[in-house]
């Protein structure tokens, strides 16, 4: 069972809705190009699109880090609804860590610019956002940028795409999926519940010491080898 902590943000909530009703006068009302909102430098992938996108038109950048705009954005959400685009970046990389950030990008009815799960597609439609993890190089991401951002229907299109894979991967079909586990659980007599591991307590404890012997041993080995190369 899987319950990334972004279900739990309000703007997840609106993705099955983040489709309805977007026609030209939302496209006409984006005031910005990019946005990019971020508090530390630690992203070094991050930092390189924000550099590049900024090659080809100003990124607003609205958080602690970078800021252009004269002091961070109090409102992330309307600040990403102004803008056509939005570099969303996880701090780093790594399968399965998907956090609020491009479900607040969805919600804000804005592109988002996607990098750090690469198996995102596995919840959020391809067709709705830019997954820097299937090009080569950001040179690659920075061409579709532009092709995106000089076509208005492809834009369109893209925009009204549903953000997530299936309604069922929607916010109620995750809380009904949760509901159902711990019901499943709660609901069975105590004895039926109840799971046990497959080595009882005793034989665990075993298991452990026999590993802090082989550990000890194996330490003294290695020590024993060290020195005797240094010898040599």
């Amino acid at each position: 069972m899987r319950f990334p902590l972004y279900c739990i943000y309000p703007e997840y909530q609106l993705l099955e809705k983040k489709q309805i009703g977007v026609d030209k006068s939302v496209l006409d009302a984006k005031k910005g190009f990019c946005s990019f909102t971020v508090s530390n430098d630690t992203c070094h992938p991050r930092n390189e699109m924000f550099h590049l996108l900024s090659s080809y038109k100003r990124v607003d950048s609205g958080g602690k880090y970078l800021n252009n705009i004269g002091g961070r954005v109090e409102d992330k959400f309307a600040f990403d609804k102004e803008h056509k685009f939005s570099i969303v970046f996880e701090n780093f990389s790594y399968n399965g860590y998907c956090t609020e950030k491009i479900v607040q990008a969805f919600a804000a009815q804005t592109i988002p610019i996607y990098w750090g799960d690469a198996l995102c597609e596995e919840t959020f439609n391809a067709k709705a956002f830019i997954n820097v993890h299937k090009y080569k190089t950001f040179n690659e991401v920075l061409e579709r940028v532009k092709e995106i951002d000089n076509n208005d229907d492809l834009y369109l299109e893209m925009l009204n795409h549903p953000a997530l894979v299936s309604e069922q991967e929607g916010y109620e079909g995750k809380m009904r999926q949760l509901e159902d586990f711990l019901l499943n659980i709660f609901s069975q007599p105590h004895e039926t519940a109840r799971r046990r591991t497959r080595m009882s307590y005793c034989e665990i404890a075993k298991h452990r010491e026999m590993m802090e012997i082989y550990y000890r041993s194996n330490m003294s080995i290695m020590s024993r080898l060290y020195h005797w190369i240094k010898g040599k």
